[in-house]
């Protein structure tokens, strides 16, 4: 039987107004509690998202894929963290805030790798992540490694004094003197001549790497054989019948305060 079904099919328009107004009494506080709690939860989702959204625009977000476009022609500063890493949460505020300075900076990016993340952690290789964080600074293809301290006033201080447009084909207005002819002798090439130019060095440097690991394997080699005729020359030495009652006769002299020229 139903909730109002359980009340007399006979009952006066009065009763049932009676009733009825002690039912809206009951009802409406609960409506404007639940509407209350609405509205605080509302508010809070909106706070929520624009410090969401303030986040993720002060700190630009690399991976793998986007690297080159997004550090096209500037001069980077970039964080590799893991999420679990407490080093990297310490100094998280700090960074963001660094990075609402530089935010819309046409020649200084400040950005952050996920390493654990897909994309992420195939750049931090790249880049030659070790431990988190580590953060590096510079032209995005030969990066430094930045030692100095994490807090915002030192990293602030560090980059207004380090971090410069660099020279480059498209910003040729900050090369210096030296560099200018060379970005002039890269201007004249042909796409062809760029390609061929590049082909070349690369090859060579190739050649370089190739015979430096052989002849690192050929001192590897040295060094092996090395250590295992020091290890055969120490063990015979170490296994002398005169040598070891020579150090046993020396230790328990020294214990007894026993000295003497002639044993």
């Amino acid at each position: 039987q139903g909730f109002f079904e359980a009340f007399p099919k006979t009952r006066s328009a009065a009763t049932k107004t009676s009733t009825n107004s002690r039912r809206h009494r009951l009802y409406l506080p609960t409506m404007n509690l639940f509407a209350s709690s609405s509205s605080i939860a509302a508010v809070f989702l909106v706070l929520l998202s624009l410090f969401s959204c303030q986040h993720a625009a002060a700190v630009t977000q690399l991976d793998v894929d986007g690297y080159y476009q997004q550090t096209l022609g500037k001069t980077v500063f970039i964080k590799m963290f893991a999420p679990w890493c407490g080093h990297c949460k310490a100094m998280q505020e700090d960074w963001e805030e660094l990075a609402k300075d530089y935010e819309g900076d046409e020649n200084i990016l400040i950005a952050e790798v996920d390493c654990t993340m897909d994309g992420g952690k195939e750049l931090c290789d790249d880049l030659g992540a070790e431990g988190f964080p580590t953060i590096k600074y510079g032209d995005p293809y030969e990066l430094n490694d930045y030692y100095e301290e994490r807090d915002y006033k030192n990293l602030s201080s560090w980059a207004q004094k380090t971090l410069k447009p660099r020279c480059s084909y498209e910003k040729q207005e900050f090369c210096t003197e030296k560099q200018k002819p060379m970005v002039r002798e890269i201007a004249a090439m042909t796409w062809d001549e760029l390609e061929s130019r590049l082909d070349e060095i690369e090859t060579i440097l190739e050649k370089e790497e190739t015979r430096f690991k052989e002849e690192e394997a050929e001192l590897q080699k040295q060094l092996d054989s090395l250590d295992e005729e020091f290890k055969k020359k120490k063990k015979e030495i170490e296994q002398d019948g005169l040598f070891k009652l020579m150090k046993q006769t020396r230790d328990y002299l020294e214990k007894q305060s026993v000295k003497s020229d002639e044993l």
